[in-house]
């Protein structure tokens, strides 16, 4: 199996080490629940001097066409009444009868993933 480490700690291109903290706060929630994993979250981030808008959702895994789609996404406003995320790729998280990944051009969507049966108020 993998390690609660393992899951936390990744990577980067650079090969510096980082705590992931999205990862870390769903571990947290699992384990000990929201109010706590909510709570720790932020003093690490305001004690590490980052921005404590944990709001931001991680992509991970995507391959092929849509590799590009892996990254940080922050929140970019609304689409379809819900809360629409971009990465720096240019690639989109929003809601159009499903969550979905793409771009939305002109108010128009194109995707290239969907999550089946994901119609809650964040991306699953």
């Amino acid at each position: 199996g993998i390690s609660k480490q393992a899951l936390l700690v990744a990577q980067c291109a650079h090969g510096r080490d980082y705590l992931c903290l999205p990862r870390f706060r769903r571990l947290l929630t699992m384990s000990r629940g929201p109010r706590f994993a909510e709570a720790m979250t932020a003093k690490i981030a305001k004690g590490l001097g980052l921005d404590t808008d944990l709001n931001n959702i991680v992509v991970e895994g995507a391959g092929g066409v849509g590799k590009k789609a892996n990254g940080l996404y922050m929140p970019t406003g609304n689409f379809n009444g819900k809360p629409m995320y971009t990465c720096p790729s240019g690639f989109s998280v929003f809601y159009h009868g499903r969550w979905k990944i793409g771009h939305v051009d002109n108010g128009h969507p194109v995707w290239i993933y969907a999550a089946q049966d994901a119609s809650g108020a964040t991306p699953p």
